[in-house]
């Protein structure tokens, strides 16, 4: 279902068009004459989960929203009316199907805008008179496919991991945090478009772990340190700059808290990454000494060891 704060009556005024593409993917052009232009865009699908994607520029993918795998948004920091990207769906879309979009805006609210129909290409075919004749020599034509991912590999820098220990006024208990920037490679192939590919982590054992797009910024001291600005990631989707073919690089940013202590302990984050619909886990090991700090030796820091 999907999840909407309030449905304004204002008439809709949106046009929309998706193609679908090989690697279970869809792109769709979107365009919004509703003003003030919407600040996110919703996308439902039917019979297909979203995995990841890519957002205009300046907008940023949240997938899974209201807790409907089958739902996308992209949201930006300034008003877009305008633009075109690509979903990464868990099963090939169908063109005789729609998509259902919302625009949304601090000033005209959430409003259901016409469905998104697909578009193939049209071919426009002219009559000659029959006492003219061409003759055109052969020609070859090279027709690219998709573009697609070949390799995702995430690494840490040991010089990126922080520990901090928090206590709290109200109470005598403590949480130990730790924090790290996760580099990640993602290699293209020749093809059209842009390839994309998804990363998400799972916690080590009694640790609560979120993954952020930006360095999370805690606010205050005593208590007031537990909280944090920045927007948690369920997962975080990857998409090559263009033009395929080529080597893309980012990062995003790790942090655990466990109301234990970490001295001693080995701390195992497994990094689960999908590339063209092929998974592998890749594990990268922090190892703490009794004194709870980072031991360089032990710790396999530096690529993640694939799985």
């Amino acid at each position: 279902m999907l999840s909407v704060p309030l449905t304004m009556m204002q008439p809709a005024e949106a046009a929309g068009t998706f193609v679908p593409l090989s690697g279970n993917q869809v792109q769709i052009t979107f365009t919004s004459a509703n003003d003030p232009g919407p600040s996110s865009w919703t996308f439902v699908l039917t019979g297909a989960n979203v995995v990841g994607g890519m957002c205009p520029s300046g907008g940023t993918l949240a997938v899974g929203v209201g807790g409907n795998p089958s739902e996308a948004q992209c949201s930006f920091g300034a008003a877009t009316v305008s633009g075109s990207g690509t979903l990464v769906l868990d099963v090939p879309y169908s063109c005789t199907a729609t998509i259902t979009d919302w625009t949304s805006s601090p000033a005209a609210g959430t409003i259901q805008e016409p469905p998104i129909t697909c578009t193939t290409d049209q071919t426009t075919t002219t009559t000659v008179p029959a006492t003219t004749t061409t003759t055109l020599p052969p020609t070859t034509t090279t027709t690219l496919g998709p573009c697609n991912c070949l390799s995702l590999v995430v690494s840490v820098s040991a010089k990126t991991v922080t520990i901090s220990h928090l206590s709290s006024s109200s109470s005598s208990s403590s949480v130990t945090r730790v924090q790290f920037r996760v580099s990640w490679t993602l290699t293209c192939s020749q093809g059209l478009g842009h390839c994309s590919a998804r990363v998400i982590t799972k916690s080590p054992s009694g640790e609560s772990t979120s993954i952020f797009r930006t360095p999370p910024v805690s606010s205050g001291g005593g208590h007031n340190a537990h909280v944090t600005t920045g927007h948690v990631q369920p997962g975080i989707g990857l998409t090559c700059s263009g033009p395929c073919s080529a080597t893309t690089t980012g990062s995003f940013y790790v942090r655990s808290q466990s109301k234990s202590s970490i001295a001693g302990k080995t701390l195992a984050y497994v990094f689960f990454t999908t590339c063209s619909g092929q998974q592998h886990s890749q594990t990268i090991q922090l190892v703490f000494k009794t004194d709870q700090k980072l031991d360089l030796k032990k710790s396999t820091v530096g690529t993640g060891k694939k799985g």
